[in-house]
């Protein structure tokens, strides 16, 4: 897989998960616009921070220390899969944020982010040639 093919599948699983959660978890742009304190790039931080080498903080009981939800709400998986997550979530605050009328540079960042790691990862989980 070519970086290019890989920033593509990547952009293409992000989009499919922020379906999903929107079809089939209902987290909709009325539901998203309810998040104006920052949370939904926030949650986004700690699956971006668990899809690197150096996962955010846990506590005792396994759970994120900072997240900014119900504790039960915190899934990780797989370094793939929480990238997806990450970039998901961050095309969920973009969308707020636009429709808000503020800036969407934080989120953009987290996202580039997001995509990048996600695109290294795919890579290295392909099989060698």
């Amino acid at each position: 897989m070519t970086p290019r093919e890989a920033g593509l599948r990547a952009r293409e699983m992000i989009a499919a998960e922020r379906e999903r959660q929107v079809a089939g978890e209902g987290y909709s742009a009325a539901h998203d616009d309810r998040h104006r304190n920052g949370s939904l790039l926030a949650a986004a931080r700690i699956y971006l921070h668990h899809g690197t080498d150096g996962p955010a903080p846990l506590g005792p009981d396994g759970q994120a220390l900072v997240w900014p939800w119900e504790p039960d709400s915190f899934k990780p998986r797989d370094r793939i899969s929480n990238l997806v997550r990450a970039g998901a979530l961050c095309k969920a605050e973009i969308a707020r944020r636009v429709r808000a009328g503020i800036s969407t540079v934080p989120a953009h960042h987290k996202l580039q982010a997001a995509m990048a790691e996600l695109a290294l990862a795919l890579r290295a989980a392909e099989p060698s040639a």
